[in-house]
């Protein structure tokens, strides 16, 4: 019997949960723009908000990347196994 599982390093693992963090970051940014305020005693962009839509941006480009990456990851995997 042969194993049709893509052999996978933890890397893989570790690129996927960190861009599944990045993506619940970003999602709740978007749903509560103003929780720096609210963690923080500041407000560095003096409430227009712009920080914290800048953080979405951020860490929405980190979920895209680190996805990205994963999925290369896992190609590479399935690559290695292919006679």
């Amino acid at each position: 019997m042969t194993d049709t599982k893509p052999p996978v390093r933890r890397r893989l693992w570790i690129e996927s949960s960190a861009a599944a963090l990045f993506l619940l970051a970003t999602i709740l940014a978007v749903v509560n723009p103003a929780w720096l305020e609210a963690v923080l005693p500041v407000e560095p962009d003096g409430g227009s908000g712009s920080t914290e839509w800048g953080l979405v941006l951020v860490t929405g480009m980190f979920a895209l990347g680190l996805s990205l990456a994963a999925a290369r990851e896992w190609r590479r995997g399935a690559a290695a196994q292919t006679p």
